[in-house]
């Protein structure tokens, strides 16, 4: 599956790591400690944990604003699924238009497994559509 990144690309741990589980269909591993966290209507099931490595499924109810946040010292990708519009730096990476375009040989949206990175200490935030909307953070 060749991945549409919304970004520049790279060449690190970080990078394989997200081609490796995409790739895959891994299994859901939720952890018994912290597997699940709730934020003002937002919901974070952890998929996997192992070392360094995670993959959070957010999901959101219709018309959420996730605000403009840090999370020290974490590197990630963020991985549109359905319905979402992600930003960087005050900037929108991927736009809602994009999550709202069906895919012409499925019925995924053309934002599906776009990704976004969010380096350590970047400003990051989005929101969902009028269906709600879910993306991977890894």
């Amino acid at each position: 599956m060749k991945l549409k990144k919304a970004l520049l690309e790279y060449d690190d741990e970080l990078t394989t790591f997200l081609d490796w589980y995409l790739e895959t269909g891994s299994k859901i591993l939720t952890p018994l400690k912290d597997g699940v966290h709730f934020y003002e209507g937002v919901v974070g099931t952890t998929l996997y944990r192992h070392g360094q490595f995670q993959v959070q499924l957010f999901t959101a109810p219709p018309n959420t604003i996730v605000p403009q946040h840090r999370h020290p010292n974490v590197d990630s990708y963020e991985v549109a699924l359905t319905g979402v519009e992600l930003s960087v730096g005050g900037k929108i990476r991927l736009p809602m238009w994009k999550a709202d375009i069906k895919c012409d040989d499925s019925d995924l949206s053309r934002a599906h497994y776009s990704v976004v990175r969010v380096f350590p200490e970047s400003l990051h935030g989005g929101r969902s559509g009028p269906n709600g909307g879910a993306f991977l953070s890894v």
